[in-house]
């Protein structure tokens, strides 16, 4: 199959006599193969995380506000939990800034940080967020 992207333009004469067609042809075959890739790989994400029951996750938009979350998150806000746990590495929001967010909108509870990132002074930073266990 080929997908294309096709412009037709009128030509018109200094006078502004018709004089002709142009046509540009745009091959999309490629992008639409990595569209179809990406839809996928998103619809495997969403599957993935909508099978997690024991543990919460919530995806944030850039202002730190949640705009989706699995079934393990309903139940997490359902009851009184006494600590979060936060990955401190995570894509578009890191848990630095998350934790910043809930600590501004007045989550006093603790929040655990976790990570594979061992370096002292991103250990120091995590402190100063106001996480309770680096």
């Amino acid at each position: 199959m080929f997908w294309a992207n096709v412009v037709i333009s009128k030509l018109i004469d200094h006078n502004g006599k018709h004089i002709g067609f142009a046509k540009v042809t745009r091959d999309l075959t490629e992008r639409k193969a990595h569209e179809e890739k990406l839809k996928d790989s998103e619809e495997k994400l969403r599957l993935m995380i909508q099978s997690v029951k024991d543990y919460a996750i919530f995806m944030l938009n850039p202002q730190g506000l949640v705009f989706s979350k699995n079934e393990g998150a309903e139940k997490a806000l359902a009851h009184n939990n006494d600590a979060a746990l936060m990955d401190i590495q995570m894509p578009r929001m890191d848990g630095l800034e998350a934790v910043k967010v809930l600590r501004s909108r007045n989550y006093e509870k603790p929040v655990i940080a976790l990570t594979a990132h061992a370096m002292r002074e991103y250990r120091n930073e995590a402190l100063r967020a106001v996480f309770l266990i680096f």
